[in-house]
């Protein structure tokens, strides 16, 4: 989970992201795997308690992290 993000009127965002438990590269934490891996946007912030989706709502939006 990355920290919330807030989205424009418009729909769109700009944001960096950030985390500790988390890669790019090819390290054992990567989140590039061998069939790819999905970011989904939801509605409403995560509560960062309930599961399996924070109680944050519609998913929205999602993009695709390609395998290496």
């Amino acid at each position: 989970d990355f920290e919330n993000i807030q989205v424009k009127k418009d729909g769109t965002v700009k944001a960096k992201l950030k985390s500790a438990r988390m890669t790019l590269d090819q390290k054992a934490n990567s989140v590039r795997q061998p069939n790819g891996t999905a970011l989904v946007i939801h509605a409403q912030p995560d509560d960062h308690k309930s599961q399996p989706s924070g109680n944050a709502g519609d998913r929205i939006a999602c993009g695709v992290i390609p395998a290496l």
